[in-house]
């Protein structure tokens, strides 16, 4: 009786399974747009304000010298990473600041913010400096 019962809800779940399974060929891939990069400079200029909207930037110290990484928007849609990517390597280069010892500051460049995701990401990265000061 006890197997009979097993069997049969076995035979349920298959069907169900079976009923429900989407072939991943019928789902179509998204592909995010790569429309960011981290820029690493010594000085954001004017004539790389022509080509990116920087929306955050971290400041740190590098061979002496102090340097810019910025999260920024490419303007002709252009980039190296998607927002969560390009967000990923700025929370990498944040990290490495603290454990290296070479952090400065950050800024967030409200004005820059377009969009919910972008200040979700800066939401994020300013959590995670609070994080590693404390």
């Amino acid at each position: 009786m006890i197997i009979g019962l097993i069997m049969l809800i076995i035979i349920l779940v298959m069907l169900i399974l079976r009923n429900k399974r989407i072939e991943t060929n019928d789902i179509p891939e998204i592909d995010s747009p790569k429309e960011y990069t981290i820029f690493v400079t010594d000085s954001f200029t004017e004539e790389d304000s022509k080509y990116m909207r920087p929306i955050f930037t971290l400041n740190f110290i590098y061979n002496g010298d102090p340097q810019e990484a910025i999260l920024c928007y490419v303007l002709n849609e252009d980039g190296e990473e998607d927002l969560d990517e390009a967000g990923q390597s700025m929370i990498n280069n944040i990290q490495g600041a603290f454990a290296k010892n070479i952090f400065i500051d950050a800024k967030v460049n409200d004005e820059s913010l377009q969009s919910n995701a972008e200040k979700q990401i800066v939401d994020l990265l300013c959590r995670e400096i609070v994080r590693l000061k404390n």
